[in-house]
């Protein structure tokens, strides 16, 4: 994947670039037309002119890119201000509560909906129980409204007969699991997987990582 820039960027790297010649072109200049000013009045008026025009690049080339730094930087603020407004627009504490496809928010709960009003973000104040496994902190949906992404487990427990440590990352993709670190010891495909193992599905598939293992040593 390439690295595109705008025409405004590419003229500010230009221009950032360009200041230490442009600026060290006038220097040198200035410096040679006073030394030369007494014995050669031609050669120092020449180098004059070299200096003017040096010195009038550089300065242009440093005020534009002091204006766009400032530019960026009023930019950044301003879209963060934005963020700020359309969070708050979008998020408000539940007045009753929801019923979703694998649990319930209670009441009270933070959300952030999408502009469609499909629920994307949920922060919890009380631990809930999704499909049978106690979540706290916040909550990621996906479209169809089932928890996707990372979720912080209350507690060690089983998610789809897998012991989840709650210490370690815990991964769901539509509510299903989708990766976390052995708890104890788990027995699958004939084989006892000790705890601290890494387990991850994906479409149907379950691999294991053994701990301390590199991520191309997978089962």
């Amino acid at each position: 994947m390439g690295v595109h820039f705008s025409p405004l960027e590419v003229l500010y790297f230009c221009a950032l670039f360009s200041l230490p010649f442009f600026g060290g072109l006038a220097l040198l200049c200035w410096i040679s037309a006073m030394l030369l000013q007494k014995r050669s009045a031609g050669p120092a008026k020449v180098l004059r002119r070299i200096a003017y025009v040096s010195t009038g690049v550089f300065a242009a080339g440093g005020l534009y890119v002091l204006l766009t730094l400032v530019g960026w930087s009023i930019r950044g603020r301003l879209n963060a201000v934005a963020l700020r407004l359309d969070e708050q627009r979008h998020t408000h504490a539940l007045t009753n509560p929801v019923t979703l496809a694998d649990g319930v928010l209670p009441a009270g709960t933070s959300v952030y909906e999408s502009d469609d009003g499909k629920l994307q973000n949920a922060w919890l104040y009380v631990p809930v129980v999704f499909d049978g496994v106690q979540i706290k902190d916040g909550l990621t949906f996906s479209g169809t409204g089932r928890i996707q992404g990372r979720v912080t487990l209350v507690r060690d427990q089983r998610i789809e007969g897998v012991p989840c440590n709650a210490g370690k990352p815990v991964e769901l993709a539509w509510g299903r699991l989708s990766a976390c670190t052995l708890s104890m010891s788990y027995q699958a495909f004939d084989k006892t997987w000790p705890a601290g193992t890494y387990v991850t599905r994906d479409h149907g598939a379950t691999f294991f990582r053994l701990p301390g293992a590199s991520e191309s040593e997978k089962y």
